[in-house]
């Protein structure tokens, strides 16, 4: 609780216990490192407003530790906005990570690993982007290895030799063995899954250095781990296995199954002749925690555990127990019991009832391949509303296959199937701007289905769209007017509301009772205009009655106010959630538009109240391109064309009489909503001889209107 301190004194005791059970031991070999505090930020950068323009291409800075072998970035504040993205460069080998306002995310706010000591980043910053900006805290070091590292192998030799299975992969930080599973997860040992150092997976590892420090393939053959996904068992030998997930590749936006073209086929079997173990063990110089393998005896199998002589080191944990004639996973390598003078080494077997239904098998698997190469590319961003067509390649083994789309990626609607089709035709679907899309191909087999990857892309934004939003960066767009809890509003390092570091926070300390009030600065608006507002919102109560939260507009500097939303003595916690509403601006004093955030209450009955990402919203109806006035003897012919249209009623036509003063002459009926250049035309005619100005009145359907 906020709100009362605890003293304790006290004495801690220590109880260690330790069981020993012959040589028999797990086999993880974890990553060496250490993390060193870097403090970066860069500057804020806003992207001109211009709706399909080319990226900026900013060098924001490098990042650089001397003589290690190999580093990896956290973020602990940023912001890419919707559509930038940076490109983070190895200057040792040339490797490259893009990452953007999702992949980051889905990387916890990590860097891949970079081979060398030195990265390069830049930032491609969208024209439609505000605030984007990048704060590093700390850089994972990579250690240089002693060369000590410690074998254990079947007899007085280690048998291992360099192998390059597309299928198997290495996992850090924990050092263990993971592979790709008929389904596209990956099976792991349960003890590499059981804390947090499971996070990232690494395919076409290179060699280590000579003296047996690790290396790092590029990012395009890293995956981050979905660590929601895991699960596991941690229950010793014949009961220890775990299953997992991992996030599309941040370069080429491929799952492992689609980049490697490869899996592990899952067979129930206890009796090989001969097992092979090949995984990311231990070794000398360059071998060491690269792919090797190794085939021995099967040791007299049984029930859920398997027991072969075949060598493994720390680091094998994990790795995919063989049948050495068929090239088939019959279980998971887990533990080592192997010495110089004989025994051997453990895995759990198949025949785990749970390991068996955590792989969703039930007769082997599923051979038929995911559908891969999808267009437009998966997460594409601005997309045209007249796409005609979606495409993709199927995976081998299918016969017909489903065609799965709409905006809600949980709920898609089936619009094709009977025949093994390679692009659907878009009928029945009207594209709205800035909409995301989502779509997923299930490919069909013989005798059962492979469900594909949920595909999206985003529609182009609409060009008439006018935005203000505030990520709440700073409060350099906010005064706080008080007149009390002045000191109670930050920008937090916090996304409590939902959205991303920092937010707008309220604190309860110091306590008040009264108003509290923060107000924008000043928004101008078209009059009478049909706006839209959204914000994202957490209210973290703590006792009755809780205050008053309102969030309103102001067209006189605060003098009066106009309420979008009210939270009147909330009972619990309010969110985190997005709020939305709209309003209409008056006919006067629009261009004055002001914000206002205000707490009214005791502070003391709230923790926390956060926003973030508040914006303003309105489509321009036209968009004007060319107004032109040309005399022809008496008469004034008047012509103008417009880019798009949106809701477009028609035009009054405004010649001026006097200072200032304007009369309507006329009206020309628009085209209501198109996305095609318009061309009009109007003669104002037998007019006297003189000097004469106009202008056009653009009303759209629900009256509001724009000069």
């Amino acid at each position: 609780m906020k709100k009362t301190i605890l003293s304790f004194n006290f004495a801690l005791v220590l109880v260690f216990s330790f069981l020993f059970s012959g040589n028999i031991f797990s086999q993880t070999a974890p990553l060496k490192y250490f993390i060193q505090s870097y403090q970066f930020e860069s500057q804020s950068y806003d992207g001109n407003g211009t709706i399909g323009s080319d990226f900026s291409e900013i060098l924001i800075g490098e990042i650089e530790l001397h003589n290690i072998p190999w580093l990896r970035l956290h973020f602990s504040d940023l912001n890419l906005g919707n559509e930038s993205y940076l490109i983070i460069r190895s200057l040792f080998d040339d490797q490259w990570q893009k990452l953007d306002a999702v992949s980051i995310k889905q990387w916890y706010n990590y860097s891949a690993y970079f081979n060398g000591d030195v990265v390069e980043i830049k930032l491609f910053l969208s024209q439609t982007d505000r605030n984007v900006f990048i704060k590093i805290d700390e850089v994972v070091v990579g250690e240089w290895s002693d060369g000590n590292n410690t074998e254990s192998q079947c007899g007085p030799t280690d048998d291992r030799i360099s192998s390059n299975q597309p299928a198997t992969a290495r996992l850090l930080s924990i050092g263990c063995t993971a592979w790709i599973i008929p389904n596209g997860k990956f099976g792991t040992a349960g003890h590499c899954l059981d804390g947090s150092g499971a996070d990232v997976v690494e395919f076409n590892v290179p060699p280590s250095l000579p003296n047996g420090t690790l290396q790092h393939p590029g990012p395009q053959d890293q995956y981050s781990v979905n660590v929601a996904t895991k699960i596991f068992s941690n229950s010793g030998i014949g009961n220890d296995w775990g299953v997992f997930e991992v996030y599309p590749n941040s370069v080429t936006g491929l799952m492992p199954k689609q980049a490697q073209n490869a899996y592990w086929p899952l067979v129930q079997d206890l009796g090989p002749d001969s097992i092979r173990i090949t995984g990311y063990g231990v070794d000398d110089g360059t071998a060491n925690q690269t792919q090797q393998t190794h085939i021995g005896p099967n040791a007299g199998s049984s029930g859920t555990t398997m027991r072969y002589v075949t060598d493994t080191e720390g680091g094998n944990s994990g790795s995919p127990v063989i049948d050495g004639l068929t090239n088939v996973a019959v279980g998971v390598h887990t533990h080592g019991g192997c010495s110089s003078s004989g025994g051997n080494n453990n895995g759990t077997s198949l025949f785990n009832s749970a390991f068996w239904a955590a792989v969703d098998q039930g007769s082997g698997g599923c051979p038929v391949e995911l559908p891969s190469n999808p267009n437009p590319a998966n997460g594409a961003n601005g997309i045209p509303l007249n796409l005609a067509q979606l495409t993709w390649s199927n995976g081998a083994g299918a016969v017909t296959n489903e065609l799965y789309f709409g905006t809600n990626p949980s709920s898609l609607t089936l619009v094709q199937s009977g025949s093994l089709a390679t692009s659907w035709t878009i009928t029945g679907v009207t594209f709205t701007y800035g909409t995301n899309y989502y779509w997923r191909v299930i490919e069909v087999g013989d005798t059962c289905s492979t469900n594909g990857p949920v595909w999206s892309f985003k529609t182009v934004q609409d060009p008439n769209l006018v935005q203000w939003c505030d990520a709440f960066t700073n409060l350099s767009n906010w005064t706080i007017v008080g007149p009390l809890g002045t000191a109670n509003w930050t920008a937090n390092s916090s996304s409590s509301a939902g959205g991303t570091p920092p937010e707008l926070r309220l604190s309860w300390s110091p306590s008040f009772t009264g108003v509290s009030k923060i107000r924008s600065t000043v928004i101008p608006l078209p009059a009478n205009q049909f706006m839209t507002y959204s914000f994202n919102y957490f209210f973290d109560w703590y006792a009755d009655p809780s205050g008053v939260v309102t969030v309103g507009v102001t067209y006189d500097g605060g003098a009066t106010s106009t309420i979008l939303y009210n939270q009147p003595d909330a009972t619990g916690n309010v969110g985190p959630t997005v709020m939305t509403g709209n309003f209409t601006t008056p006919v006067t004093g629009s261009a004055n538009t002001q914000i206002e955030i205000t707490y009214n209450g005791y502070s003391f009955n709230y923790d926390y109240v956060y926003w973030d990402n508040l914006c303003l919203e309105y489509i321009t109806p036209v968009e004007l391109s060319a107004f032109t006035a040309s005399p022809n003897g008496t008469d004034v012919e008047l012509r103008w064309t417009t880019a798009t249209e949106t809701n477009n009623k028609g035009f009054d036509i405004e010649r001026m009489i006097s200072s200032d003063v304007f009369e309507v002459v006329g009206f020309v009926p628009g085209f209501g909503t198109t996305t095609e250049p318009k061309t009009y035309s109007y003669t104002d005619s037998k007019l006297s001889s003189g000097k004469y100005s106009y202008r056009l009145k653009q009303i759209d359907y629900s009256g509001s209107y724009e000069y």
